[in-house]
């Protein structure tokens, strides 16, 4: 994410890469993952602020005149990538140690 947000030519964008997340475990392992960052990192994945609002996904201006604001995908496409293999390897573990905890021996 923290490379999204480089990638990014707005200002404003040094408060989103000094971004924190907190892992919470639940039988040893990673079960869930928390994000804080600025709230106007919404708005930059949205296209919206000062003038601009976002209507079924589209970015409408509430002014007349040319529409300057596009949304930013820092957050959701990393996601979008990264969950899938976390959930893999979740489930690997979880299924590893549901047979270790049994101790079925297979010959």
């Amino acid at each position: 994410m923290r490379n999204n947000i480089r990638a990014m030519s707005t200002k404003g964008k040094g408060e989103l890469l000094r971004m924190t997340h907190q892992y919470f475990r639940q039988y040893g392992e990673i079960n869930r993952i928390s994000f804080r960052f600025p709230k106007h990192g919404v708005f930059f994945a949205k296209g919206v602020g000062r003038g601009y609002k976002s209507e079924k996904g589209i970015v409408r201006k509430v002014s007349p005149g040319p529409i300057r604001r596009q949304p930013k995908d820092w957050f959701n496409s990393t996601l979008d990538q990264r969950i899938p293999i976390l959930a893999e390897k979740l489930a690997n573990t979880m299924a590893n140690a549901a047979v270790n905890a049994t101790n079925v021996k297979i010959r």
